[in-house]
Formats: structure tokens, C-alpha cells, sequence
């Protein structure tokens, strides 16, 4: 999707979904902005998970948590894993910005933070 047809707030909120597994949209037309702009990026991996999560009838449906938290690991495996070059850098340490911790690492941090 061209960045002049993308809105750098619901582009803020896709990566803090992507990175951080938090999503929280202010209101209606944030929801209907996001949906939209999820619907065109990925459409078949997380634009059906995402609209579950707004859903008015999965609402409380607990197994729906645990099936994004399901999703939200693998995307997470597949970024520690994914040797390729990217221009964004995520800086986990602000003490040592250039130190890239080990996958391991980020592993075991990213399980404790999403399972307990």
C-alpha cells in the first residue's frame, strides 16, 4: 500500500499490533480505518484475527485469546527467526542500541511477556 494512501496512525497502531501484541483503537472510525488498512496489507494472516478481536459476538470468547496469542507467537518466531534486511530497527536496550540481543534471548523474553 502506497504511504501516502496510509494514514501514519493506523500504521503506528499495525506495528504496535506486530511488535508488541497491543491493539487498542480510540474509536469507531479508528477501528473502521484500521480494519480497512489490515484488510489490504495482510488479508489472509491477520486481517481475519483482527476482525475476530472487534467482532460484537467473539467478544468473550476466551478461546479467541488464546487463538491470537497463538498467531501473535508465530508472527513472533518468524521476525526472530527472518534473517533478511530490513530498515526498521527495533532497539530493545537503550543502553546499548547497536548490542542486538540473541535470539534466545528474545525468545524467552517475548514467551514470559505473552504467557506469564
Amino acid at each position: 500500500m502506497p504511504m501516502n494512501e496510509c494514514h501514519t496512525n493506523i500504521l503506528e497502531k499495525y506495528l504496535e499490533y506486530l511488535y508488541m501484541g497491543s491493539l487498542y483503537l480510540e474509536n469507531s472510525e479508528m477501528v473502521h480505518k484500521f480494519l480497512e488498512f489490515v484488510k489490504e496489507i495482510s488479508p489472509t494472516r491477520h486481517y481475519p484475527f483482527i476482525e475476530k478481536i472487534y467482532s460484537m459476538e467473539n467478544r468473550k470468547d476466551l478461546s479467541l485469546t488464546r487463538e491470537i496469542l497463538k498467531e501473535l507467537y508465530k508472527d513472533l518466531a518468524t521476525l526472530i527467526d527472518d534473517s533478511t534486511y530490513s530498515d526498521l530497527v527495533v532497539v530493545l536496550d537503550q543502553d546499548n542500541p547497536f548490542v542486538q540481543p540473541s535470539p534466545s534471548w528474545l525468545f524467552h523474553y517475548w514467551t514470559r511477556a505473552l504467557f506469564g
